[in-house]
């Protein structure tokens, strides 16, 4: 994480060469000869914030002062970094970390003692709060996701398709890494228009590719799917399990992993292919959630019931060679997914060979046991009407994730049912309209 720190004494984000944009505003401070000591000349910024133009320029000078400096947060030391730190950053849209003194923090910290023109002082800041980590750049048209779904990073409006505007982004973003996730991906509908499928998602990722090769861009984590493998031979799925997809959507993401690897051969193009299962679940403060539109994920349309959006539940097929009739899938948090992807990136950048992982929990459920946990957490009956099979839909999907443990430690933390439901539940009560951008 990029931080830019407001610094206790006042001014000093500025820095020396840029202190002429700050002398206006040191008109409005006070200085105190011998407090709180002799010798000691005491900056009273107290001034400074009771005069309306005082503050506004204040904050205005110092807003100006950081220029083009990359970052995702202002660090703000008690007490004086509070009061400039903080409209800094509501002004850029950045986060605010607090740094406190000792013992005012309630979780984990981090502290460090040091000297005063007047004696010594301890200050702490929340561990979790400044992570390593690196500035994130999204491109995505939005056609699909929600701006407001975006919590940090600087976003570009366009498409992976559009060979011009990729290149002004990296042409203006020292970008290191890409990570894909852009593709259609309803089963039911590339079975109906596979020539979108292949456009999308497969010239598209072409595209981005070429673009990445141009601007000399050597890591890639790629966004595939346990679609390629189609119906099961065994199960759980391993990474080399056959490949024999059954919609249209499962090939478009094989023929992009197959591209990977001859462009690895030619150019050096270094990639791991992450082939998620079905992914559930929502973020732990409730913030981010799913909101497709139209919706076509299980727990998603499940809940869609408990809120009142629809009467029932279309169970799609229950003639399936599973315990209930219906078909079974290997639920994955999206928190768990999400920290795959780092662990991924992480893996490539250390020097580490192309790879394919699966992701998922090893653990398969029904339709109708989903239909059962949500029903308890929901509390509500959620009724259901059977439905003919949907073309393409294999009878069981459940992976293997015992290689993404052993070679890039991951280790899922939220892996339970009653939690993946529970947690898309609390979003969905929270915005029961989901993103409402305006």
């Amino acid at each position: 994480m990029a931080v830019l720190i407001a610094a206790e004494r006042f001014g000093l984000l500025a820095g020396e060469e840029r202190r002429g944009h700050m002398s206006k505003v040191e008109e409005y401070i006070i200085s105190i000869p011998d407090y709180p000591k002799p010798g000691i000349i005491f900056r009273d910024i107290t001034s400074v914030l009771r005069d309306a133009d005082g503050l506004r320029l204040a904050v205005d000078e110092m807003t100006q002062c950081i220029g083009d400096i990359q970052f995702d947060a202002i660090v703000g030391l008690e007490s004086r970094g509070f009061l400039f730190g903080m409209p800094m950053a509501y002004n850029l849209h950045k986060a605010f970390i607090p740094v406190r003194k000792r013992g005012k923090l309630p979780r984990e910290t981090a502290h460090i003692s040091y000297d005063l023109e007047y004696g010594s002082a301890e200050i702490e800041v929340h561990k979790e709060d400044i992570t390593p980590g690196m500035r994130v750049v999204v491109v995505d048209d939005l056609s699909k996701g929600h701006r407001e779904a975006l919590k940090g990073g600087r976003l570009y409006v366009g498409s992976v398709a559009d060979r011009a505007f990729l290149d002004d982004v990296f042409s203006r973003e020292p970008i290191e890494a890409v990570i894909h996730f852009a593709a259609f991906s309803l089963v039911g509908e590339s079975m109906q228009v596979p020539e979108q499928y292949f456009r999308n998602n497969v010239t598209a990722g072409l595209t981005l590719i070429e673009t990445m090769l141009a601007h000399k861009v050597p890591y890639l984590v790629f966004s595939s799917t346990a679609a390629t493998f189609g119906e099961p031979e065994y199960v759980p799925i391993d990474e080399a399990h056959p490949q024999n997809p059954t919609n249209p959507y499962g090939e478009s993401k094989l023929i992009v992993e197959k591209m990977l690897k001859w462009c690895d051969l030619a150019h050096g193009l270094k990639f791991c292919a992450l082939r998620y299962f079905n992914v559930a679940g929502a973020w732990h403060d409730g913030s981010i959630g799913e909101d497709h539109r139209p919706e076509s994920h299980l727990i998603p349309l499940i809940l869609q019931v408990a809120q009142g959006k629809r009467e029932q539940l279309s169970l799609f097929g229950t003639d399936y060679p599973t315990k209930d009739g219906t078909c079974i899938r290997d639920y994955i948090h999206v928190t768990d997914l999400a920290q795959a992807h780092i662990l991924a990136l992480d893996y490539l950048m250390k020097g580490g060979d192309n790879n394919i992982f699966n992701l998922g929990n090893g653990v398969g459920f029904t339709v109708q046991e989903v239909i059962d946990v949500a029903r308890s957490v929901t509390g509500h009956p959620i009724p259901a009407r059977i439905a003919p099979r949907r073309a393409g839909d294999p009878a069981q999907l459940i992976a293997s994730s015992e290689k993404a443990m052993k070679v890039l430690g991951w280790q899922p933390k939220y892996n339970d049912l009653p939690t993946i439901v529970a947690s898309a539940w609390a979003w969905h009560k929270s915005h029961p309209h989901g993103f409402e951008e305006v």
